[in-house]
């Protein structure tokens, strides 16, 4: 089964690049962990992470797909 790992991110965000990076890490080494980074200083990412109740960065979510 397929995995979506979603990391909301913002460059302002002291700690995101270090889970970004975990992340990818993870995706590399399992097979079926997909990686998507989600932008809050775009309006498409910011308006995904409204709609998921997201209040601090980084967050992650894992869902499958």
């Amino acid at each position: 089964m397929d995995r979506l790992v979603r990391v909301f991110t913002h460059p302002a965000c002291q700690g995101c690049g270090t889970v970004v990076k975990l992340s990818w890490e993870l995706s590399q080494a399992v097979s079926g962990v997909r990686l998507r980074t989600v932008a809050l200083e775009t309006k498409v990412g910011l308006a995904e992470a409204q709609r998921e109740g997201i209040k601090t960065i980084p967050t992650i979510i894992v869902s499958e797909g």
